[in-house]
């Protein structure tokens, strides 16, 4: 499995979540043993989570690639 399959599988497990009216789950510390998928995933989870926080505040777009970066 590769990253780019872990993220897949991570924003669709962020947006199932949602859908159930559950919250976005936690975050995941980094861990170096993970593999690509897992790392993957954490990525897509930490990402669901700055995309929140940028919506919440209503902030535009390119604001929050700029404080990312």
């Amino acid at each position: 499995m590769s990253f780019l399959n872990g993220t897949k599988v991570g924003f669709r497990f962020c947006a199932w979540s949602l859908e159930q009216g559950r919250p976005l789950p936690d975050k995941i510390p980094h861990n170096p043993r993970f593999n690509a998928f897992q790392r993957g995933f954490v990525a897509a989870i930490d990402c669901s989570h700055i995309l929140a926080e940028g919506l919440s505040r209503n902030m535009p777009v390119s604001r929050l690639t700029e404080e990312v970066s």
